[in-house]
């Protein structure tokens, strides 16, 4: 027997959990691009080569791609809301020891984990989109979601650029 009510209106609202895991995935596009942003404070920083410094942005994408199968099946097991969760926990992690890491290594082993973190967002939220929202409402709730992660796209250019070169890229 399912439980599941479709369509829920409260008990969270509907629009604060699009509203939450939105903002979570404006972090999955921003990590995308960021480090394209700060290239030449990571070469500085961690006095390495490009070789180096590109394995270390990659992990993110490898990563991401990889537990894509584990993050669907377990969004089906545990639920989208609690993924999302777990899977944001590591993220932060991951951006706390990037951001705090003394050398290429250990930036490697942080960005691996935001690669980790932030592959369990777009796959649960789809399965919670496809919970929450009716199918006539499904696609606009798609394309929302898509929009506030391209803003995140967005936000680690230009802005990102000016915030590294006025706090420095640890802070940012």
């Amino acid at each position: 027997m399912n439980n599941h009510t479709p369509y829920p209106d409260r008990d969270p609202p509907r629009w604060m959990v699009f509203t939450v895991v939105s903002v979570v995935y404006f972090f999955v596009y921003f990590h995308r691009v960021s480090t394209s942003v700060i290239v030449s404070d990571l070469l500085e920083s961690f006095h390495t080569n490009a070789t180096a410094l590109g394995f270390m942005s990659s992990l993110y994408f490898y990563l991401y791609a990889l537990e894509q199968p584990l993050v669907g099946y377990l969004s089906d097991r545990i639920g989208p809301r609690r993924v999302i969760g777990y899977w944001s926990l590591g993220a932060a992690a991951g951006c706390f020891l990037f951001g705090m890491a003394p050398s290429i290594g250990w930036a490697s082993v942080g960005r691996a984990l935001i690669g980790l973190g932030v592959g369990g967002v777009y796959v649960p939220a789809v399965k919670a989109i496809s919970q929450w929202y009716r199918k006539n409402e499904f696609a606009t709730m798609i394309g929302l979601l898509m929009s506030m992660g391209n803003l995140g796209a967005v936000i680690a250019t230009t802005p990102l650029a000016w915030a590294a070169g006025t706090w420095g890229w640890r802070s940012t």
